[in-house]
């Protein structure tokens, strides 16, 4: 039909349009449902899809693809009970389809059941191991190498990644090679081969360099510097500014593994506070800007109004809302934010920045071990990563000295020696009262998509403190790109 053309060539706009029409015409009709439910998901038309793939489960209970897609949505949209319910049935119902039976273990396992995840996993790897690997197994070895050190099978989980990695028709990328080249040196560095961890980390970094843009080092230096020409104390006075009073949105910033992910979940854990992730919504703003301005951001603020800045705010808080409407506080954990802290004080000057700050060292580190969803080409070279962070640096130390939203720094250090001092510090910051229930953050069903989902399973350890020492020798690019900046515990002031 004239939908699924559409959806072929990715006329998501199209399709929507013609599967409306279709489910108008038969309303009964699953299918319908599902497709449209489909295409709303790819065109991002949120208020469509959850409506319409329930629609199609509810028409026929004893189809998959509706239930799994469904499952895969209330997934990423932090339903981890829900997702779970609908990722089983569609399992269920297709027990041979080993994309559901990975969905579903992935899902429980991102909840925080662990041995709900094993159950599922077992046998897919049981199944790789006497059937032989495909591509598909990929999946399988990376949830095993994630669950490996919950049931002492590190060993066993490393064999079972090494042998898929040598399965014929990977993709080279961070969901393909280097995906499992990452989880390999993972597990070394739980088994202490940290040598045999660094070259597996190199090798899955080289890999995903050449499966995607080469990050360009001068060129982020340049974008700094201009951000830093650009948004002078005499500048931001002249800006439009928004007016609404809001103070819900807390943004969360820092560079990635600077604990970010710690501190959402330990503020989300609040009964007055909702962690949203990871969210876009400021970078969109910035983009629909540039758009009406006919100029790059930050150019397209000088012609703005301050209606306009009231309704770029809007914009975002509009989302805010829509994610969490009863939340005194919603947690924008997005570390990336702290290019757009300009657009903060200008749209958001009520508003709260809480700045994570780990030793330079520990967080280079992790960045380079550590395998990204969005991939953040910056880390695929010890060079690049360092020269990355000292643009961050000098870009935060330029924030402070001309902003006047305010800013807390929380360093990942002081938060692992002194938990319950880290957080009233944090809830006080946000005017927010004690909670005991920040304490035990790691009980907290809700869903974690980023990079950091196991370690925010546990309670607060500090064995990744200094571990950088643990790979001294193989950071020498590393400690000559960073330069200054490499002083342990360096904090942007």
């Amino acid at each position: 039909m004239a939908g699924d053309r559409a959806a072929a060539r990715k006329d998501y706009g199209a399709a929507i349009e013609h599967f409306a029409r279709a489910v108008s015409l038969e309303p009964g009709n699953w299918s319908y449902h599902y497709r449209l439910g489909a295409a709303a998901q790819s065109a991002g038309r949120s208020e469509l899809v959850e409506r319409h793939l329930s629609e199609a489960v509810r028409l026929d209970p004893d189809q998959a693809e509706p239930r799994y897609l469904l499952g895969t949505w209330c997934f990423r949209n932090n339903q981890p009970g829900r997702a779970a319910e609908q990722l089983a049935a569609a399992a269920s119902i297709a027990p041979a389809n080993r994309q559901y039976a990975v969905g579903l273990a992935t899902a429980l396992m991102a909840a925080g059941d662990v041995s709900g995840g094993w159950r599922v996993l077992e046998p897919l790897v049981a199944s790789a191991e006497t059937k032989g690997v495909t591509p598909l197994d990929r999946w399988v070895a990376s949830l095993y190498q994630r669950i490996a050190p919950e049931i002492g099978h590190e060993e066993k989980a490393l064999a079972f990644v090494n042998r898929v990695a040598g399965a014929p028709g990977l993709p080279p990328g961070p969901t393909g090679g280097a995906m499992l080249q990452f989880s390999a040196a993972t597990l070394l560095d739980r088994l202490r081969r940290y040598d045999e961890a660094f070259e597996r980390a190199r090798l899955a970094n080289d890999l995903a360099a050449r499966a995607l843009r080469r990050h360009d080092p001068a060129a982020f230096s340049a974008e700094v510097s201009a951000k830093i020409n650009y948004f002078s104390r005499d500048r931001l006075a002249a800006l439009p500014r928004a007016a609404h009073g809001s103070r819900r949105p807390v943004f969360v910033v820092g560079m990635p593994r600077s604990g970010t992910s710690l501190v959402e979940e330990i503020l989300g854990s609040h009964p007055r506070v909702y962690g949203a992730g990871e969210l876009q919504a400021l970078r969109l703003v910035a983009r629909d800007l540039s758009a009406a301005g006919g100029r790059k951001y930050p150019g397209s603020l000088a012609p703005a109004s301050d209606a306009e800045a009231g309704r770029a705010a809007a914009q975002y808080l509009s989302a805010v809302d829509a994610l969490a409407p009863g939340a005194e506080r919603v947690i924008d954990k997005q570390p990336f934010n702290f290019l757009l802290l300009g657009l903060v004080e200008l749209l958001f000057p009520e508003c709260r920045v809480i700045h994570c700050v780990r030793d330079p060292l520990d967080t280079c580190l992790s960045c380079y071990m550590t395998n990204f969803e969005q991939a953040n080409a910056f880390k695929f070279d010890l060079g690049h990563l360092g020269s990355y962070y000292r643009d961050y640096h000098r870009l935060m130390v330029h924030w402070k000295s001309v902003l006047g939203v305010p800013i807390l720094d929380v360093r990942y250090e002081d938060v692992v020696a002194n938990l319950e001092g880290q957080t009233r510090r944090m809830l006080e910051f946000l005017d927010l009262p004690w909670d005991e229930r920040c304490l035990r953050f790691h009980e907290n069903l809700r869903v974690v998509h980023t990079a950091s989902r196991d370690q925010v399973r546990r309670p607060v350890y500090g064995s990744s403190v200094g571990r950088w020492r643990r790979y001294e020798k193989h950071l020498r690019p590393l400690l000559e790109a960073l330069g200054p900046a490499a002083t342990p515990g360096a904090v942007a002031r």
